[in-house]
């Protein structure tokens, strides 16, 4: 939703290196969605 409202076009792909920012966005959801996970984990234990 970010990426084309900014104007790097649908999969990134009109940026200068398509493929290392479609990388980078990838491991970001992954560290975010791993933060996610942890902290339900953690939500789950306490209560």
């Amino acid at each position: 939703m970010m990426q084309p409202a900014m104007g790097a076009g649908i999969a990134a792909s009109r940026t200068p290196k398509p493929n290392a920012t479609r990388l980078h966005s990838f491991i970001n959801h992954g560290i975010f969605g791993f933060g996610l996970y942890l902290s339900g984990i953690a939500i789950s234990l306490y209560y």
